[in-house]
């Protein structure tokens, strides 16, 4: 009697892990997929819109990581056009989301050269996953555009 319960409970199991074991698989892939498209180096350039259409563009590296399905994490850094410091680069955190062939992120400063905020990031990739065009904007006074490409 025991010996045939315990045979029950492992063949319940064994059926429930049946179930859960493809989407385990699906839920893997499309991390791994998300990061074969999105994870790695970018190089692109933010543009100011507004009143401060008149500034030169700014070239930044994004280096990307999906950790999970559907979320991305990062590095950014970019020559100091900010701030009035001494640093001649400035670093941010990157986070954010995945949706479709769109991220959208934020994009904080870690406080070198005493920069600390943070930029709102929302962009689509093109179909080949190698360019990525958007949006920024830190507030209503500064934001603009961006592009970036692997």
């Amino acid at each position: 009697m025991i010996v045939e319960a315990t045979m029950r409970i492992v063949l319940a199991f064994l059926t429930l892990l049946a179930f859960l074991e493809p989407a385990a698989a699906q839920i893997v892939s499309e991390r791994d997929s998300q990061a074969q498209r999105i994870g790695g180096r970018w190089i692109g350039r933010y543009f100011y819109a507004g009143l401060h259409a008149a500034k030169p563009p700014v070239e930044f590296e994004f280096t990307l990581q999906v950790p999970t399905a559907g979320k991305v994490t990062g590095r950014s850094s970019e020559p100091n056009s900010v701030s009035p410091f001494s640093a001649p680069f400035l670093y941010a955190n990157i986070r954010g989301d995945i949706i479709g062939n769109a991220l959208r992120c934020v994009a904080t400063y870690d406080g070198t050269g005493g920069v600390t905020h943070s930029s709102s990031l929302i962009g689509t990739f093109n179909e080949n996953w190698t360019t990525l065009i958007g949006t920024w904007r830190v507030n209503e006074e500064f934001g603009g555009r961006f592009e970036m490409r692997r």
